[in-house]
């Protein structure tokens, strides 16, 4: 697997490639004024910094050469809209640079590690290797809030579950991921799910208190229940659970 590093700053692109080169892993670091191509017969993985010039481009890579490529989005600022429109254009993840550093480089490893074991075939006796649970996949700010203003609507898509044409380990890892993410998301009230849709595409909890007429304490009172029963720790990793249990 050919791993690239896309970021217009280079300090950043440099410091990621040092970090998983310590790990054994390869990456080349990519400007994003430079054109992708794809590779042939080899999967790639593009680890891609958002905001950045190189996110359209990035997602254009993705649907054209789904069947060849995953992409990671890491950003010190993260949109939650992003965050949504991302996912369901097939990103695999999402993190918060620097704090997810580790678990950003932890899931690349782990991608890389299954994606060799899938083209070199069985991965065991019936065994097949799963994305974690908590860590890597988890990601951005651990703080249980976002950064970023959060503004804007996400747009829609195909869901990554359909899009995602990978080896057989990586694409059975991602059926996990959504069953999981739809066993917490089941312990959601009705009036709960109504508010993490209207999180999703960018609503504040003044903003939602006022569609669903209810006061903004109500609201706030809802989104930590919606932490708490899906064991997350911040509104971006209840996005990803929604997104992968298709709830939006």
């Amino acid at each position: 697997m050919k791993v690239f590093v896309v970021d217009r700053d280079h300090r950043r692109r440099a410091d990621l490639s040092f970090r998983l080169s310590g790990r054994g892993i390869y990456a080349a670091p990519h400007d994003p004024g430079d054109p992708f191509t794809a590779p042939r017969g080899e999967l790639a993985l593009l680890a891609c910094h958002d905001p950045a010039e190189g996110r359209e481009e990035a997602l254009a890579f993705l649907q054209r050469f789904g069947a060849s490529s995953l992409l990671i989005f890491y950003s010190d600022e993260v949109i939650l809209p992003h965050v949504v429109e991302g996912m369901q254009r097939g990103a695999l993840s999402y993190f918060q640079w620097p704090d997810d550093v580790d678990r950003l480089i932890d899931l690349i490893a782990w991608t890389v590690t299954t994606a060799a074991a899938g083209t070199a075939g069985p991965a065991g006796a019936g065994l097949v290797p799963t994305l974690p649970a908590a860590g890597p996949a988890n990601g951005c700010a651990p703080n249980g809030h976002h950064k970023g203003n959060g503004n804007g609507n996400g747009n829609g898509g195909a869901h990554p579950m359909g899009m995602f044409l990978t080896p057989d380990p990586v694409r059975l890892g991602l059926v996990t991921r959504k069953a999981d993410a739809q066993a917490r998301l089941g312990t959601l009230s009705r009036r709960e799910l109504e508010v993490l849709r209207l999180v999703a595409t960018g609503h504040s909890s003044s903003q939602i208190g006022e569609m669903l007429n209810i006061s903004r304490r109500t609201v706030e009172s809802h989104r930590s229940s919606i932490l708490n029963k899906t064991q997350s720790q911040s509104t971006a990793q209840v996005l990803r659970w929604a997104i992968e249990g298709e709830v939006i």
